[in-house]
């Protein structure tokens, strides 16, 4: 989300331009290690997954330079900033200016010359090489990026009796596609990817460069729905029934009169069978076009520590991409565009052992406290690298040429993420980088590596079979994994990920608690395996759905013996415990055999449910749970196993759980770190108690911190990360040098303050309505509404804003929050 407004942005803007104007960046001759990024360094990745730099451990900050298309020209003169940042907006960095803005690796974008062999006219991205040679051969780690869009790698098109044939491209589905242009299955499809991914790794070879890695697709969405893709699918269905077609119509509840009747359906959603079996179909041909890039690319950069991935378009859920099987052959992890939340960063690391996992394109704020915090948070998570989204500035876009400055500020409410135009993004902003950097530094030892030294006792299950049937089925029980696991998190509880199909892999052995949120359908496998598990002393804790169906929807008798019938209406209500009071609101009907036993009510309603099995046992929650609720029964029944939070996160004033605020622990050689975010749009004085009795330095503000009875008061602020080191005192004070005390009192004053201040400012206008900031989430619209789209049927002329007339647009709407009676927009 982007809170600051625009007259903000335009006032750092005008102040940027003044005639007196400095350089706010560091002098090169200013950085020393471990900030400054050592020239040429040999970058490796260590057994567990982190990267490397001469051996030490370190996390890496770059942005990517796009082709410089004529609307991203690099060198083109533009306005709103001072002389003395010309060699920030208009020239490519090299190796001393990048460490200047905290910088250590860069990213290229592969060439599309290789259209050239089937077009003389096409959208052919220019490249300035002088510009180029900066970066590329800056010293630091290069990444690769290949993007298939229709303005790049994808402005190839069929054009009839020209090559290629149109057996290349793709014929895009309903509902799902996205740049892939060609096709993953035919064989003339497969030639143009390999001449894509052929082209641009020799074209770095020829210029002496050696990339650490490729990604090999941007933003992919498959769903081609092509006469041979139809026909492929058939023959899968064959296989998968061996020729029964009687047995898959019962299966499917259908009535085909043959097999090909199956592939020539409208639209995959034509029935819920057809539909899931669709989405396994795609997602298998990506997954392989996926293993067929990293050996194309492998066959010629012939380097065994070369790295491949992909940037998912989504997170995990909705799309036809299966992280798990598309990431097998691929070493490089690439998250989702924009980094994804806190369950995708669980989920990337449960498939990323042994491998880097990066953000490609990761998108800031426009203050210089929101682009510290961003790369905070995904360092927090378990990244490995991130890559700031999008140096640029469309420097030759015709908006530039508007009076001033207009132009520029509908370029920038166009394209916010531009973070070269200092309209969108102020210089100023940028320093939050380098800040992040000599922060994370200070614990690098503790945090950057994959191992943080703090035990995970506790995993999440992640369900693909259940996503695919809550998408077929036009259900919403797939978000309730999204929930679980943030409650489990701002509970303090350190959880892992488990995906299904790493269930038979053994996976499991390694935790005490399985939380399972939401899963209704699954492999026909895994109840047996869950239910192994929990034989075997494993707790396995089931949330609302309760494993009933087959992948089809299809009610599944057996284990854990719950039927769940039909949703239940009911007012929300309270109930205790374990000594604490909880809100909860019914969920559905349920069945559930004489085996189980209650073990809490809501009203007459039994919603809590327990049964022994083997060494170990499953407990069934029928209940929905607002995230507080939820976290607070979750750390209950965790309490019960002797696994407990990693800290206390209370209320300075109350003494209550605070929800919110994700607190990331790492212990080593002696000291403990704890890095506290709050999620809240508004501050928070937390009161953090940590099992250790050791003393604890505040290294965001440079300061020792009195404990009182054990607990230290933390200010912490909307969307912003806190971190704290603790120690033994001389150990501290040899490490962080002579830092002065903050008193338990002087930080109550402040915090209390800092507060008042937020609380005044907000409610001036004498709202209509009082809404608790604390439980409200704010979503930023522009990223979906406020751009230009693209058709929805490529090629037809319509879509984008025509389809409603451009009168919709939101083009000229500011962005940040506005309260509207009270109400925050």
């Amino acid at each position: 989300m982007r809170f600051l407004t625009f007259i903000c942005t335009l006032s750092l803007a005008f102040q940027l331009v003044a005639d007196d104007a400095k350089d706010p960046f560091p002098a090169f001759d200013s950085l020393k290690p471990p900030v400054l990024m050592p020239y040429k360094a040999k970058l490796t990745v260590s057994k567990e997954g982190h990267f490397l730099i001469n051996g030490v451990p370190r996390y890496l900050e770059g942005t990517i330079f796009y082709e410089t298309a004529a609307n991203n020209a690099i060198t083109t003169p533009t306005y709103g900033y001072p002389a003395i940042l010309n060699w920030l907006y208009e020239s490519a960095q090299g190796y001393k200016n990048l460490q200047r803005i905290g910088f250590d690796t860069v990213g290229a974008a592969a060439p599309n010359w290789w259209i050239d062999k089937y077009r003389t006219k096409y959208i052919r991205n220019t490249i300035e090489e002088k510009e180029q040679d900066r970066y590329i051969h800056s010293g630091l780690p290069l990444y690769v990026d290949y993007t298939c869009a229709g303005w790049h790698h994808g402005a190839l098109k069929f054009v009839q009796g020209q090559e290629p044939v149109k057996n290349a491209f793709t014929v895009p589905g309903k509902g799902n596609y996205h740049w892939l242009p060609y096709s993953a299955t035919t064989p003339e499809g497969r030639q143009l990817w390999r001449e894509m991914w052929t082209y641009g790794v020799e074209y770095f070879q020829k210029l002496g460069v050696k990339p650490f890695c490729y990604e090999l697709l941007n933003e992919p969405d498959y769903n081609d729905v092509s006469e041979f893709n139809r026909s492929l699918f058939v023959e899968r269905m064959k296989n998968k029934y061996q020729n029964d077609l009687a047995r898959l119509n019962r299966e499917w509840g259908t009535s085909y009169e043959n097999f090909e009747a199956i592939g020539k359906f409208k639209v995959s959603t034509e029935n819920i069978a057809l539909a899931v079996e669709w989405i396994k179909f795609m997602e298998d041909a990506f997954a392989d076009l996926c293993s067929e890039g990293a050996k194309t690319i492998r066959s010629i950069d012939k380097r065994p520590e070369v790295g491949i991935g992909f940037q998912p378009l989504s997170h995990y859920r909705t799309l036809n991409t299966n992280l798990y099987s598309a990431n097998r052959d691929l070493n490089m992890i690439i998250t989702g565009t924009g980094g994804g939340d806190i369950l995708h960063s669980h989920l990337l690391r449960a498939i990323g052992d042994g491998k880097p996992i990066m953000d490609g394109e990761t998108y800031m704020g426009k203050t210089r406290s929101s682009f510290r915090n961003k790369i905070l948070q995904q360092y927090g998570r378990g990244y490995n690298a991130s890559y700031i989204f999008k140096w640029s500035r469309r420097a030759t876009d015709p908006l530039w040429s508007n009076p001033r400055p207009d132009g520029a500020k509908k370029l920038a409410q166009k394209f916010p993420y531009m973070m070269l135009n200092p309209y969108a993004v102020p210089a100023e902003a940028l320093l939050g980088l380098m800040d992040a950097k000599k922060e994370l530094m200070q614990v690098s030892d503790l945090f950057t590596p994959r191992d943080r030294g703090v035990a995970r006792e506790v995993a999440v299950l992640f369900s693909y079979p259940t996503q695919r049937l809550a998408r077929s089925a036009g259900s919403r029980v797939g978000e309730l994994v999204v929930g679980y696991t943030e409650a489990l998190e701002y509970a303090q509880i350190p959880i892992d990920v488990v995906l299904e199909e790493q269930l038979p892999e053994g996976r499991l052995d390694r935790y005490k608690v399985l939380v399972s949120a939401g899963t209704n359908a699954t492999y026909p496998e895994s109840p047996a395996l869950l239910e192994a598990y929990v034989r075997n002393g494993g707790v396995l804790i089931l949330g609302q759905e309760a494993l009933q169906t087959n992948e089809y929807g299809a009610n599944r008798p057996g284990f854990p013996g719950i039927a769940v019938g039909a949703e239940r209406i009911g007012e929300r209500g309270k109930f205790k415990f374990a000594g604490v009071e909880i809100t909860a609101a019914p969920y559905k009907d349920v069945t559930l055999d004489s085996s189980w036993t209650q073990l809490a009510k809501l009203g007459d309603k039994p919603i809590v449910f327990e049964k022994s099995l083997g060494k170990g046992k499953v407990i069934y929650l029928n209940a929905k749970f607002p995230r507080d609720g939820l976290g607070d029964i979750l750390g209950a029944l965790l309490k019960r196993e002797k696994i407990n939070p990693t800290c206390l996160i209370t209320d300075a004033e109350t003494g209550a759980r605070v929800d919110g605020v994700e607190a990331v622990k790492a212990s080593r050689n002696g000291f403990v770190g704890y890095m506290l975010t709050n999620s809240r749009l508004a501050p928070r004085l937390v009161r953090f108690t940590p099992p250790e009795k050791v003393a604890f330095a505040d290294i965001t503000g440079q300061n020792m911190l009195e404990t009182k009875d054990g607990g230290i008061l933390v200010l912490l602020k909307p969307d912003d990360a806190v971190i704290l080191l603790g120690g033994e005192a001389s150990a501290l004070q040899k490490r962080c040098g002579k830092l002065p005390l903050k008193t338990y009192e002087t930080l109550k004053a402040e915090g209390k303050a800092a507060i008042e201040e937020h609380w005044a400012r907000t409610k001036k206008d004498s709202p209509a309505f009082i809404v608790d900031r604390d439980r409200v989430a704010i979503v930023d619209l522009h990223s979906y509404a406020n751009r230009d789209f693209v058709d929805k049927v490529p090629g037809d002329g319509k879509g984008g804003w025509t389809d409603q007339g451009a009168v919709n647009s939101l083009h000229d709407v500011e962005w940040g929050i506005r309260d509207c009676a009270g109400v925050p927009f």
